[in-house]
């Protein structure tokens, strides 16, 4: 097993993640040596954007993020809970550049949340599914709303960008499968016309204050 993500946090004991149940039948299934223990984790997005900008809002999420990681023979559980951004998690320019963070680009991809390629009975299957993205069967996020639902996650938040697995609210569309994506990715979002650039709710505004 293998995850995506190493931290200085600190390390967690199985008893911190315990109380969440999917972590709870995972840790049973590894201590069982059930090879496909890893497939009871909760997804953790891959992508880069998604998964930082989650990490430096844990503590202000409503689902925390965790992932696992198996290495030298030793399993640890990462609670994000307990990792805060170096800095002050407001200025976006310790990151990103002036003038680029307003709105996604306009040919930006959609995020994919899980990649899916029909098969997932063992952790092998997920490694194929990887080496054959874009399947029609992964889970998707469509990029403004990606850029959003990593930190505001509530479900108030999300039925505002547009619903999970459905295209409502705003128009995003929050790991929906590919196959169901209007295309090309976002086309459908509205969240420019207040959160964009000189927009009554700037994010760059919003997130500086």
């Amino acid at each position: 097993m293998d995850t995506n993500f190493i931290t200085r946090s600190k390390w967690k004991t199985y008893a911190d993640l315990l109380t969440r149940p999917s972590w709870t039948a995972f840790v049973t299934a590894w201590n069982a040596k059930d090879a496909n223990a890893s497939l009871n984790l909760p997804v953790t997005s891959n992508n880069f954007k998604d998964l930082v900008h989650g990490i430096h809002a844990g503590k202000d999420r409503t689902t925390p993020l965790a992932d696992a990681r198996f290495f030298q023979n030793t399993l640890t559980l990462l609670d994000f809970t307990k990792v805060g951004f170096p800095g002050i998690l407001k200025s976006c320019e310790t990151c990103h550049n002036a003038g680029t963070y307003g709105a996604p680009a306009a040919n930006a991809l959609a995020s994919t949340y899980e990649a899916n390629n029909g098969t997932l009975a063992s952790p092998a299957d997920v490694a194929a599914a990887l080496g054959t993205v874009p399947n029609t069967s992964d889970r998707i996020t469509t990029p403004y709303a990606a850029a959003c639902v990593s930190c505001h996650d509530s479900s108030v938040a999300q039925a505002h960008m547009g619903g999970i697995q459905g295209v409502g609210g705003n128009g995003g569309q929050i790991k929906v499968l590919r196959s169901a994506m209007v295309t090309p990715p976002g086309a459908a979002e509205t969240c420019a016309l207040c959160h964009g650039p000189g927009g009554i709710v700037d994010v760059a505004k919003v997130h500086s204050k």
